[in-house]
């Protein structure tokens, strides 16, 4: 069995394949041995879990995986490395590995439950639309460590004054933090950029009911949140103002928009980066009783 870790044996192994390493698919492999036990470690193993894992490249993470949990489902775009995968990993009953699109392909229809845990080193280019499904999709994880890069990491965790719809997204639905830095000579072929481990522990759908409050569902959050964002140049104010405007959502007799912000503890210059997730979860509140 090549060292999965091993740059000479993941060449060895990309011939014997017939795998070219796209920069484009974020296709980079980790070598460096302390990110791979810090990812498992993060993970809080146990055999009665299921994770998910997307972009498992030749197995690496996985085979360490495997050990420690019930079972993994691995998904892997690349026809090519999922077959090399799919028989690397053949000792190993307890993996599953699917060749398709993790985005598109039903999670429920290939074993994957509610509660499951998603351990992935991810393709670059797909973390955004991957954070989106995950928090907000059915079946909803328990926990996730994934690994991605390490701005993207930054903005997922940045506190009020940088936020996002990202950082919304993220903060809304989870407890997050940062449990390590992995620099980009831990992969190979060397990406351009450095990466980052980011554990993610999910609210449960009560407790996130809870935070919400009132019956507002975390959906009517971020789309108020992308209301917020839609113009990162103007304000909060203005912003609502044009949305106001598009959409017909005045409404006689009701609260100004700059009344409504007042209303928020913000002022009508506050901008959509400044606000915490308590002050979204406000503002849509407040945005839901002026349309009805």
């Amino acid at each position: 069995m090549p060292t999965l870790t091993d740059p000479d044996d993941l060449r060895e192994l990309c011939r014997r394949f017939g795998v070219r390493p796209s920069a484009s698919a974020g296709q980079n492999f980790l070598v460096d041995g302390a990110a791979l036990s810090a990812a498992v470690a993060a993970g809080e193993l146990t055999l009665s879990d299921v994770v998910l894992e997307v972009g498992p490249g030749f197995g690496t993470l996985t085979q360490a995986l495997a050990p420690q949990a019930g079972r993994v489902v691995a998904i892997e775009a690349d026809p090519t490395l999922a077959a090399a995968a799919r028989e690397l990993l053949a000792s190993h009953a307890n993996v599953s590995l699917h060749q398709g699109n993790a985005l598109r392909l039903d999670w429920l229809a290939l074993g994957v439950p509610d509660g499951f845990k998603a351990i992935s080193n991810l393709p670059y280019g797909i973390t955004g639309r991957f954070l989106r499904r995950l928090l907000t999709e059915v079946p909803r994880p328990q926990l996730a460590v994934l690994m991605v890069q390490r701005e993207v990491a930054e903005r997922m965790t940045t506190p009020p004054g940088k936020m996002s719809m990202l950082s919304v997204l993220c903060q809304l639905h989870a407890d997050m933090e940062i449990v390590a830095s992995v620099p980009r000579k831990s992969f190979w072929p060397v990406p351009a950029v450095d990466s980052a481990i980011v554990r993610l522990r999910l609210r449960s759908l009560p407790e996130l009911a809870t935070l919400c409050g009132d019956g507002l569902e975390a959906e009517t959050v971020l789309r108020v949140c992308k209301i917020g964002f839609a113009s990162r140049r103007k304000t909060l104010t203005n912003n609502l103002r044009a949305w106001a405007a598009l959409s017909s959502a005045h409404r006689q007799g009701k609260m100004s928009l700059d009344e409504m912000i007042r209303s928020c503890d913000l002022t009508p210059n506050a901008r959509a980066q400044e606000l915490t997730v308590p002050q979204w979860i406000t503002l849509a509140k407040k945005v839901k009783n002026y349309l009805n």
